[in-house]
């Protein structure tokens, strides 16, 4: 059976956990196709997936979100922004209904495709004998000030539509509540699968990476977080000083897309540290190489938080500005696992993240929940839903 799993290119988050899903359905026998743009498309490809050629003539929504996010009129999701969101996902629909034929697949996976979505939204008995599956870690958005009102109205609007369409809707986010709105819940999804992850000795041989504290600063997939990077830069100096040795703690940067790494050879440039810092060359191995690092350092996605669980290696998130996904996510992930320390509020500056580098350091978290086994109970449901609708046609 075809699957065309649809993955959106907001950041790199969906595409870890599909490239996952890829793997472990391809397993159950599935021929799994994937539909991205940049930058999930080039771990996409790193990854090995099959990949629908639609993919390499779509326009990346990242793209749109880090040039936003790096303005000075960002201001959070307002209905300007969200018009030019909108715009591209039309484009994007309209090159998508020119070169995938739909009905040629058993299923169809929407990882909050915004494209997918609409097409169904907007024809849905004309794609009724394929299996259509929503997957998402959010369920409606949330206004974090009054300017984000008007577009919360539309997209709620909108998110309501879409889900009277789709057959099975999956909700894979750290909330346990989403069973009320007809959505399965599944819970975080791992980065990688059972096996996949060296252990820390090996992946350090990898990366060359000596007996230091190694702290990795990990960006994502939008150019979000790139104004704590003094921040972060400033307190690892300051843990330095403290230990007595600037030397005994390096720093290892994960940019997330080749336009984060161009932003951060910049700054790094402007700023002269007095620490070792290395830009990953390999971004996309990650998953694999997690565990040579011992303190994760990132904004708030759920895709880095699945990171830290599925790999035990602890980690201080902080939100996005204006970010609803981020700002709840900072408040549930330390929760759900004591090895992760959030930095709610804002401004933070280098003395606050400093002082809880050094307690991170010093403690040893206990063992994070196993999320392994959602990937198992996803694509077991997923086989049993796409087996029924073929025999209800």
């Amino acid at each position: 059976m075809r699957i065309l799993l649809a993955s959106s290119s907001v950041g790199l988050g969906h595409i870890v956990r599909d490239r996952v899903l890829a793997y472990a359905l391809s397993d159950l026998g599935f021929d799994v196709e994937v539909l991205c743009s940049e930058p999930a498309l080039s771990y996409a490809r790193h990854w090995g997936l099959k990949i629908h050629r639609a993919s390499y003539n779509i326009e990346s929504l990242s793209k749109i979100y880090s040039e936003y996010y790096l303005s000075k009129e960002y201001g959070g999701f307002s209905l300007s922004f969200i018009s030019r969101v909108n715009k591209v996902v039309n484009m994007n629909k309209a090159r998508i209904l020119e070169e995938v034929v739909i009905n040629d697949y058993e299923a169809i996976i929407a990882d909050e495709s915004w494209e997918l979505m609409k097409i169904f939204v907007e024809k849905p008995t004309l794609y009724s004998g394929i299996h259509k599956i929503l997957i998402t870690d959010f369920l409606f958005f949330k206004p974090t000030y009054i300017a984000e009102i008007p577009s919360s109205i539309l997209l709620n609007i909108f998110l309501r539509k879409s889900y009277r369409v789709f057959d099975t809707k999956l909700y894979v986010g750290l909330k346990t509540a989403a069973s009320k709105y007809g959505f399965i819940d599944i819970g975080p999804l791992p980065s990688a699968l059972k096996g996949e992850m060296l252990g820390k000795n090996d992946a350090k041989k990898i990366l060359k990476l000596d007996d230091r504290y190694s702290i990795l600063f990990s960006m994502g997939g939008t150019a979000g977080g790139i104004d704590m990077l003094e921040i972060i830069i400033r307190s690892i100096e300051i843990v330095g000083r403290e230990l007595k040795d600037r030397n005994s703690v390096s720093l290892i940067i994960a940019p997330g897309s080749e336009y984060n790494r161009s932003l951060v050879k910049k700054i790094l440039e402007k700023l002269s540290p007095s620490i070792d810092i290395e830009i990953l060359e390999d971004m996309y191995s990650l998953p694999k190489v997690v565990k040579a690092f011992d303190i994760i350092i990132s904004p708030a996605g759920l895709g880095i938080i699945s990171l830290m669980i599925s790999s035990g290696v602890p980690g201080i998130i902080f939100p996005l500005k204006r970010h609803f996904e981020q700002e709840e996510n900072a408040r549930i992930a330390p929760k759900i696992w004591e090895g992760i320390r959030s930095l709610e509020k804002h401004p933070v500056d280098e003395k606050k993240l400093a002082s809880l580098l050094k307690i991170m350091l010093r403690t040893k978290p206990g063992a994070p929940p196993d999320i392994y086994k959602n990937v198992e109970k996803t694509v077991n449901l997923i086989k049993a839903r796409i087996s029924s609708h073929a025999r209800d046609v």
